[in-house]
């Protein structure tokens, strides 16, 4: 018998093109898996409600809790939907596996010995909107990323295929909460109801108000706004960040009351409802002329002297007094005879 013929390992342009194909495959699994696992318990819930018109009772909430569960699972036994996920993805990817010959860096990207490295780098930001912290630094990371957005597609196909799921979910949680988890289980009831809660969050969306409003991966920033163009107490993102908190102090209504220095408007928003205080006063028969206040220019000439003692100018006409000579020809008129006619 001639020896065992051993296989020689792939090349590690080959190890990685295996790697990208598995992520493939298993984020399909994992999608449909999810998506089934919501889709199960509320098929159950559909049975009761609309076929039969009857409440939640056995065994509706106990399938639901078996469904739930594989979304959420505490127990870290590798049953749960994601740690199947990253297992797969790991048994193929990750350096130290059986026929694994590619590095971490050929998949991230930085530092790759393959020309063409696979480059999940180039999902930093977008994985932000599934949880990242912005980097993909390893490969779990970039497997939380594709576990978190295959599961936002499976709630955007809930929605559609069940218009009631947050109505139903709602019902089914309170008769979930109702059973008692066996003793050498205690945390069954709880992580299945957590993975309910998880999945009706993605649903509802960030506005919380009851009505289906899912947004897989959040929306795209985009803009040009900085802290200090954003309120004190909102948040905003822009092309480089989400969620930035405003710095803009919200000074409301501001009342400015004119003086003889400036008076400084402070940096921040005003709400429109602000103020100059304005003076009825201010006219120009209350300003002296050639003096400029606020705009107006006065018009009041001022009197020299003392306007408490100054009596009133009059205008009167007198007589010249008489000169000598015609005082003279006064008294000679007076002194004189008068003629006769017999003189005559």
């Amino acid at each position: 018998m001639g020896r065992p013929v051993t296989a020689l390992p792939p090349p590690p342009a080959t190890s990685l093109n295996t790697c990208q194909n598995t992520v493939k495959t298993a984020s399909k699994t994992y999608a449909d898996n999810d998506l089934n696992a919501v889709a199960n318990c509320l098929n159950a819930v559909a049975g009761k409600v609309i076929k039969a018109n009857a409440p939640l009772t056995t065994p509706v909430p106990v399938i639901c809790v078996l469904q739930f569960r594989n979304i959420y699972d505490t127990r870290a036994t590798g049953k749960s939907l994601g740690e199947k996920l990253t297992a797969a993805i790991d048994k193929k990817c990750a350096p130290g596996m059986l026929n694994v010959t590619h590095g971490v860096p050929d998949v991230l990207g930085p530092g790759a010995a393959l020309s063409e490295p696979i480059e999940a780098e180039n999902l930093d930001t977008w994985c932000t909107h599934f949880g990242g912290d912005g980097s993909i630094d390893t490969l779990h990371e970039w497997s939380d990323c594709v576990a978190a957005s295959h599961a936002c597609a499976a709630q955007q196909a809930i929605v559609t295929q069940y218009p009631r799921a947050l109505e139903w979910l709602a019902e089914v949680r309170t008769a979930m909460l109702a059973l008692t988890p066996p003793i050498s289980d205690p945390n069954k009831i709880s992580d299945a109801v957590a993975g309910l809660d998880a999945v009706v969050a993605a649903i509802d969306g960030p506005d919380d108000d009851g009505q289906p409003s899912v947004q897989c991966g959040g929306i795209v920033s985009t803009g040009t706004a900085v802290a200090s163009s954003c309120l004190t107490g909102t948040t905003f993102s822009n092309g480089t960040a989400g969620g930035v908190a405003g710095t803009m102090p919200n000074n409301g209504a501001v009342t400015l009351t004119p003086s003889a220095s400036d008076q400084v408007i402070a940096a921040g928003y005003h709400n429109g409802s602000g103020k100059c205080v304005g003076d009825t006063d201010l006219v120009s028969g209350n300003i002296k002329n050639g003096v400029n206040l606020f705009g107006v220019n006065g018009s009041v000439i001022q009197a020299s002297g003392n306007a408490a003692t100054r009596r009133p100018a009059t205008c009167s006409r007198r007589r010249p007094s008489p000169t000598p000579a015609a005082r003279g020809r006064a008294r000679w008129r007076t002194t004189a005879p008068s003629r006769s006619p017999q003189a005559q």
